[in-house]
């Protein structure tokens, strides 16, 4: 799921919403919405978050059980 796979990966890189919000010019209210599955990302906004995390579309998209099946 986008949600969880968007929290998991910030988190992962240490960087808090508000940091996300900074860096990838998302504002913090719609990173926060994305992250509780309120809110569905667009491609432009995917892809925007994705350069920001330093990951691949994939690692945002993908069901992470059925990565590598």
């Amino acid at each position: 799921m986008i949600s969880e796979n968007l929290k998991r990966i910030r988190e992962a890189k240490g960087m808090s919403q508000s940091e996300l919000s900074r860096v990838s010019g998302i504002s913090q209210s719609m990173i926060a919405q994305v992250e509780r599955g309120t809110k569905v990302l667009t491609l432009i906004t995917a892809k925007i978050l994705v350069d920001a995390l330093g990951c691949r579309v994939d690692d945002l998209l993908c069901d992470t059980d059925q990565k590598g099946a």
